[in-house]
């Protein structure tokens, strides 16, 4: 019975130290190492994938892969002599498929943590701990300052960091802003599906 007990213990450990939710850790894009470049008539593209992996946001990751998005960060230079906007007068493509970046707000919605999600730990609230001291049995009635706490500290870090990534993710949408003659811009944007051919810049409009 005493085996079994233990189990059951250490099976709620397990079950609270892998199913808490994460901080966020910002993505940063104008402090990456970037490998893949190219320019195209003017516009040097540097981009990186996997950036929620590297960046130490393993549950942002994983349903990233879930929903096949892609989470890239992105340099543009405009080495022309006109002002470019992406989604205006130039492009993204992935070979010859012109990309239409998917917006914060679907990012968001779709790869946030579930606030919700940590509700099953009020569960938590009818546990009490036994021990015996000599002849005396002592009970501690650990169950609701485990599930409050674990539910409402989990809930707290979730919604926090799923404000925390949206935040960065509209700070660093580079969709409809303009990038000046000889300006640098970094920018985080979300590709739908498993794109596997070179991304680039194209212009496609003289205005």
């Amino acid at each position: 019975m005493q085996t079994f007990k233990q189990q059951v213990f250490l099976s709620c450990l397990i079950f609270i130290f892998t199913g808490c939710a994460s901080f966020y850790k910002p993505i940063a894009p104008q402090k990456l190492s970037y490998q893949n470049s190219n320019s195209q008539n003017g516009i040097e593209l540097a981009y990186k994938y996997d950036v929620l992996r590297e960046s130490g946001n393993r549950k942002y990751a994983k349903r990233e892969f879930r929903h096949n998005l892609n989470v890239v960060a992105l340099r543009i230079t405009n080495n022309t002599d006109t002002t470019i906007v992406l989604g205006g007068n130039v492009a993204l493509f992935a070979g010859s498929v012109m990309i239409n970046p998917v917006s914060p707000y679907v990012m968001k919605k779709t790869l946030q943590q579930s606030v919700l999600g940590y509700s099953p730990y009020l569960l938590f609230f009818p546990f009490s701990f036994f021990y015996d001291s000599g002849s005396i049995r002592t009970t501690l009635n650990i169950g609701p300052l485990l599930a409050l706490g674990l539910t409402g500290g989990n809930m707290l870090v979730a919604g926090t960091s799923n404000n925390a990534f949206y935040k960065e993710l509209k700070l660093y949408n580079l969709v409809g802003m303009e990038i000046q003659k000889g300006e640098t811009k970094y920018g985080i944007i979300g590709i739908e599906g498993t794109v596997t051919a070179p991304l680039k810049i194209i212009r496609i409009s003289k205005e």
